[in-house]
């Protein structure tokens, strides 16, 4: 085989694997609101009793809504980790920034913004599991 003919086909194989590689990406990337999408118990971190339920909502491949018992919010998600602004129904309002676990799970921080109007770390996290 000649050498020429060789490197154009080993170079239309790159380029094939390429645009595999990125349409196999995308949809991965993409896809993550659906992967999250559903009804959730709500978890204080390492503990056994659920103390609300949550509801998450595609809106687009990264954006989603979320819902509680007296709290909602809008929120994005990329690579399996995300946030979201939430308000409560009394007015107190913030952000949680939350990751999916190996076991599909949605593990937050969540942090409220109080006088100051800057995020502060309430060390209240929590465990998402589905219904």
């Amino acid at each position: 085989m000649c050498a020429v003919t060789f490197s154009k086909k080993l170079s239309a194989m790159k380029k094939i694997l390429l645009i595999f590689t990125a349409f196999v990406l995308s949809n991965v990337f993409h896809a993550q609101t659906d992967q999250i999408s559903g009804q959730y118990m709500l978890y204080k971190k390492n503990t056994t009793v659920a103390i609300n339920v949550m509801f998450i909502d595609k809106i687009d491949e990264e954006t989603f809504e979320i819902r509680g018992l007296n709290w909602k919010g809008i929120g994005k998600i990329v690579n399996n980790k995300g946030y979201y602004d939430f308000e409560f129904s009394n007015g107190d309002i913030g952000r949680t920034e939350f990751r999916i676990n190996k076991n599909g799970e949605i593990e937050g921080n969540v942090k409220f913004d109080k006088e100051n109007l800057i995020w502060v770390n309430q060390d209240w996290t929590y465990v998402a599991r589905r219904e």
